[in-house]
């Protein structure tokens, strides 16, 4: 007896493997449309498929605001220091945490459900 023989002794059934559709929508399927299968299993995987959406726009949309904060503090850093500037300051050192910490965030966010 093997290694790979010992383990793959247990015979797998239906009832051992997860359910796709809790709520038994994939049996609403009908003969009348010829992608029906496919419209219930979107309709069915619908937040599946769509979790990872917002995490991955706002982190586009973070790095699109990168090249954006380091221009504006090119060009603070060229005029005179004053009450304003230095406010201006104090909010782009706010900006660049909530940048780095939101792309930190939503890097985080698992693609596929199996990770």
């Amino acid at each position: 007896m093997g290694l790979g023989e010992r383990y793959n002794r247990k015979t797998s059934y239906t009832y051992d493997l997860p359910s796709i559709a809790p709520d038994n929508k994939l049996r609403t399927v009908t003969s009348k449309s010829p992608h029906g299968l496919f419209i219930v299993s979107l309709k069915t995987l619908k937040w599946p498929l769509l979790s990872p959406v917002f995490p991955r726009l706002c982190l586009i949309a973070f790095t699109f605001c990168q090249p954006l904060l380091i221009n504006r503090a090119i060009a603070l850093s060229e005029q005179p220091v004053t009450d304003q500037t230095t406010n201006i300051g104090y909010g782009l050192i706010g900006a660049y945490v909530l940048v780095y910490v939101g792309i930190g965030v939503s890097s985080l966010h698992p693609v596929h459900p199996s990770r």
